[in-house]
């Protein structure tokens, strides 16, 4: 994955670009925003991705409500 992420006013960070890529480092002193910085991009994309794997899941139940076992199986009485 290849991602830039442009932040402003995030903790301690002011202003700054990060490149993200498959093996990415961030370095600096100590109370600088790294950690934040981090933990705030990793909490957007698991937003994002339990957001996809959500809409994944309903898309496969909305498929199977269509089959004729769903309709008449065992699984109408639920």
């Amino acid at each position: 994955m290849n991602l830039d992420v442009s932040v402003q006013n995030l903790g301690q960070i002011r202003e700054a670009t990060f490149n993200i890529r498959p093996m990415t480092v961030i370095t600096g002193p100590n109370g600088t925003g790294k950690s934040f910085f981090t933990k705030t991009l990793y909490s957007i994309l698991n937003v994002i991705n339990k957001n996809v794997y959500h809409e994944k899941v309903n898309q496969t139940i909305r498929e199977a409500r269509k089959t004729s076992f769903y309709k008449n199986g065992p699984l109408m009485n639920q």
